[in-house]
């Protein structure tokens, strides 16, 4: 799986960073690196790091000593929760050390997207589309029949009142987030490195959860970005009462989100929004 793609992902990121980045299989066998001589070469600092799952460092004196190329840091790759390589990038230690978890990230990312690219084909994937651009949406620039035309493919009619419920995960590694004071940790992780909820494994799970809160039909659910999710429901505004009503039922959908949520170490930050009369508000 991650032989696929590391030397394409290798030779990009390498010439974005303006560093080499090599990514080496479980056995520390160098799968991508910018140097093509040196695929198929053992990578030593590449063992410990997957038998310990940390990050390592290697001085120009320790380079030398274990007989690779260069000083730099080596990061374990995780996949499903699991290690499935190693990535190296060259640089004295002080200096690389800012931005290996970028780096390790980075690679994650890109390997997710490329894995699961085929199957974001799906409805759901045009769900999500959806969503985006109906949160982009300017009236003074866009077409607003060609966005509901889109909406009633699913059975769903935008120019009806609805609300919208947001939900943001606070405690994705990789996010910006490690400093959120309502990051949480996990009993069940000791590693710093380890202790990441893998984004591909939960977002289906996530998916149907919501779907069981929302199980109407017309409710939207999507995914508008890697940490945040929507639902778009409708709602019947049609006076004072039914406002109250609307709002008050919405905050506990909200308070049951995040209880399901955090069940499955999930800490989340919940929006519910002012009931929208059209597209426009909406």
């Amino acid at each position: 799986m991650l032989s696929k793609y590391a030397q394409e992902i290798s030779e990009y990121l390498s010439s974005m960073m303006g560093r080499s980045i090599i990514i080496t299989d479980i056995n520390g066998i160098i799968i991508g690196s910018p140097a093509k001589e040196r695929i198929g070469d053992f990578h030593p600092p590449s063992i410990p790091c997957v038998k310990y799952k940390k990050m390592s460092f290697d001085d120009a004196k320790a380079a030398k000593e274990l007989g690779v190329w260069y000083p730099g840091s080596t990061v374990p790759l995780f996949y499903n929760g699991r290690v499935m390589g190693t990535a190296a990038i060259a640089g004295e230690p002080e200096v690389v050390m800012q931005f290996s978890l970028l780096v390790k990230n980075q690679i994650e990312s890109m390997l997710r997207e490329k894995i699961l690219s085929p199957s974001l084909s799906s409805p759901q994937k045009k769900i999500n589309e959806l969503v985006r651009d109906i949160g982009v949406f300017d009236p003074n620039r866009d077409d607003h029949a060609l966005l509901t035309k889109r909406a009633e493919q699913f059975g769903i009619e935008l120019d009806q009142p609805h609300g919208v419920i947001a939900v943001f995960f606070s405690n994705f590694r990789g996010l910006g987030l490690e400093k959120n004071p309502v990051k949480i940790s996990y009993e069940s992780y000791s590693d710093p490195i380890e202790d990441e909820i893998d984004y591909s494994s939960m977002h289906g799970r996530v998916i149907v959860l919501l779907r069981e809160i929302f199980p109407d039909p017309q409710n939207i659910i999507a995914s508008v970005a890697r940490d945040r999710f929507v639902v778009i429901r409708p709602c019947d505004i049609s006076d004072e009462r039914h406002l109250e009503e609307d709002v008050e039922a919405s905050g506990e959908s909200a308070e049951e989100i995040y209880n399901k949520l955090k069940e499955a170490s999930l800490e989340t930050i919940i929006g519910v929004g002012h009931p929208a009369h059209n597209l426009f508000e909406l």
